[in-house]
């Protein structure tokens, strides 16, 4: 039987030792007790700084202190092997419970690579519900949303964001992105970056064009929907507390969107591939932030998106 039980109360006991510890205070204790008890000796009797008789208590005073210290530094050991024994065991639930709910998304992509007949055609038909709707289950924390956007372009050959579908938290929900009224919005960075680059940001901690104050979520991970150089979209999984989101998450989102490029890439004709960011579309973003007219006529001269063909 532990002797130390992890109880409320013992964690409550434990992070006040610890938060001794982090401040040097249990350190300076007991080295202001050791030292004032190794120089007791050498105190002259007729110095008067300790009279004889306050001499016992004092001394008592000071090994009680140290002793105090020595033990709330092991209460404070105990309180951080515990902490991160916690924080392996709920990784490892985490990562449990990630691949858990990727299984039946693996399921739909061997079904599609190696069925046939009506019940595959209905799988790829439902292949962007299906996915969204592992992602949406994949992270433990509450209030989650995935949300998968179809990427498409307009008549000018701007690139678009939009048909989204999504599972999980309801609210607030962003129909549709063009690349043509927000150039700079950080989605375009995401959609031409491979989703092995794809991070967990979370409030308040600065991501790329993320205004946290108007955001209806604290915490995120942008994957692209890619098979190489071709994009079918992005996905878009949130939480509102911040920080509720973690690394073993963002990695079984990119699995899942891995799976979904999978099964696009089997609902028709193959997509025209996206082409890399290149000097002259970041100038052309540079320019739009300055003067949306301007930039109009300087991407339109410099380079236009080739369309990507959507399921």
């Amino acid at each position: 039987m532990d002797p130390h039980p992890d109880t409320s109360t013992g964690r409550t006991r434990g992070r006040f030792a610890q938060r001794l510890r982090d401040t040097w205070t249990l350190a300076l204790v007991t080295l202001v007790c050791v030292a004032g008890l190794a120089a007791l000796p050498f105190i002259p009797d007729d110095a008067g700084l300790v009279p004889d008789a306050w001499l016992p208590a004092v001394v008592g005073a000071l090994a009680a202190l140290a002793l105090a210290a020595v033990v709330l530094d092991r209460v404070a050991d105990r309180h951080a092997a515990r902490a991160h024994a916690r924080e392996v065991r709920a990784h490892a639930a985490s990562g449990q419970h990630a691949l858990t709910a990727l299984l039946p998304l693996l399921d739909d992509v061997r079904t599609a690579v190696t069925g046939e007949g009506a019940a595959r055609d209905q799988l790829l038909a439902t292949a962007r519900v299906s996915a969204v709707a592992s992602a949406a289950q994949v992270p433990v924390a509450d209030g989650v949303r995935a949300t998968y956007y179809t990427l498409s372009t307009d008549a000018d050959g701007w690139r678009v964001l939009g048909d989204p579908r999504t599972r999980g938290r309801g609210g607030d929900l962003v129909g549709q992105v063009s690349e043509k009224d927000e150039p700079e919005h950080p989605v375009w960075d995401a959609l031409d970056s491979r989703d092995s680059d794809s991070s967990v940001y979370s409030d308040p901690e600065r991501g790329p064009g993320l205004d946290w104050s108007a955001l209806p979520f604290g915490t995120v991970v942008t994957v692209p929907v890619r098979d190489g150089s071709t994009v079918f979209g992005v996905l878009v999984v949130d939480a509102p507390r911040p920080g509720s989101l973690t690394e073993t998450d963002r990695l079984a989102v990119v699995a899942a969107a891995r799976a979904m490029s999978v099964l696009l890439s089997l609902t028709g004709p193959a997509p025209t591939p996206s082409p890399r960011p290149t000097a002259s579309t970041s100038a052309a973003r540079s320019t739009t932030r300055a003067t949306t007219a301007r930039a109009t006529t300087t991407r339109g001269a410099a380079k236009k998106p080739t369309a990507e063909t959507t399921s």
